[in-house]
């Protein structure tokens, strides 16, 4: 059994589970080296095991933008059961936590025999979540929720935010389901068939996108944004139509502006066509607001493109290609099970060659007839 780090067969001690299994998931995470505090550099502290007090310092603690501790992580062997040595994360998380003054930043901490993964928050019994091997695999669910929760820089923005405007990275099921409701809601409101409605919804998602990438290129830069900063909003909504800028401003002026800057950078031949010339949002000001409403609370900007591409390949599968045109994607884990029976491999003077039957065209197509 592989997963995208490593085969099974490879853990057999502590020192295999740090090398091939955490050294490898803090490059997923993106964690540059200066975020990375290794056991070596790291002070002992006394956490509490009963009535007594034990030594204890982890083998990793990872820091935020501000060099500030968010998560405590452990490598035992394959053979210790990661729950059991809860209270020496949590223990350690206390005591970092202790050293600051009305904030906690260690907000999880995050145990691993390399065959089963739990997360918890800081000052929680339940796990937030829990991995098997095979589920670090670039598709999971899981593993996509682990990425969105503790990825570099994600906590920094969530911390940033939650007493301006909640704004946190969203559980992949979660968004998917918001999805398909915003789909539908522009469906059904505007009577417009599931294509047609996923175009329109494209155009706000390109909006939404961009709007928090503002936002979190904001933080970054070290300002912290107020509840106006979030354009984004049915708040922001209602102040321009109170202010008769526009009955409908996510269509009038924030679509537009990406839909010009984006004709800039045509001309410029740095980006193709991806709306029509003089494209405009065809959904009514109301339809809009619903959407933003639904959306307006999800940081989506920096999610890998894993959960990018899942959340989106799940999406049509449900709504535009099931309803109207009757195509649906091969599950990936079918897509990966031939790949690997294929057994495949390019050599620089011989290409293999692949003949898909079930291409989506009928034999008549395909011979040229």
């Amino acid at each position: 059994m592989r997963n995208i780090f490593t085969a099974r067969s490879n853990l057999a001690s502590e020192a295999d589970v740090e090398s091939l299994i955490i050294d490898r998931l803090l490059k997923k995470l993106q964690y540059p080296d200066e975020a990375v505090k290794r056991k070596a550099t790291l002070d002992d502290i006394a956490v509490p095991r009963g009535g007594k007090r034990e030594q204890f310092r982890p083998d990793y603690v990872l820091l935020d933008r501000r060099s500030r501790p968010v998560v405590v992580l452990e490598a035992k062997s394959p053979s210790q059961e990661p729950e059991k040595y809860r209270y020496q994360v949590a223990g350690y998380a206390l005591g970092l936590n202790e050293k600051y003054k009305n904030e906690n930043p260690v907000r999880y901490v995050c145990i691993t025999n390399g065959v089963r993964t739990s997360l918890w928050e800081w000052d929680s019994e339940n796990p937030v979540l829990e991995l098997r091997f095979r589920d670090f695999e670039e598709d999971n669910a899981g593993f996509v929720q682990l990425r969105s929760l503790i990825s570099y820089g994600s906590i920094d923005v969530a911390r940033v935010t939650e007493s301006v405007f909640a704004f946190a990275r969203p559980d992949l099921n979660d968004l998917i389901r918001v999805f398909n409701d915003c789909h539908n809601l522009i469906w059904k409101k505007e009577k417009q068939g599931p294509t047609d409605a996923f175009y329109e919804f494209a155009k706000l998602m390109f909006v939404k996108l961009r709007e928090d990438q503002r936002i979190v290129k904001m933080i970054e830069s070290g300002k912290r944004p107020n509840p106006s900063d979030f354009n984004f909003s049915t708040q922001w909504i209602d102040e321009q139509v109170n202010k008769r800028v526009s009955e409908n401003p996510i269509a009038d002026l924030l679509f537009r502006r990406i839909r010009d800057d984006l004709e800039d950078l045509i001309r410029q031949r740095q980006k193709k066509r991806i709306f029509l010339q003089g494209e405009t949002v065809k959904l009514k000001s109301e339809t809009v607001k619903q959407v933003v409403e639904k959306l307006q609370h999800f940081n989506l900007y920096g999610i890998d493109e894993d959960l990018n591409g899942r959340m989106f390949e799940t999406f049509l599968n449900a709504t535009v290609r099931g309803k109207e045109l009757g195509q649906f994607f091969t599950p990936r884990s079918v897509v990966k099970y031939m790949a690997r029976a294929a057994n495949l491999r390019a050599e620089a003077d011989r290409l293999p060659l692949v003949l898909d039957g079930c291409c989506g065209v009928t034999v008549r197509e395909s011979c040229g007839d």
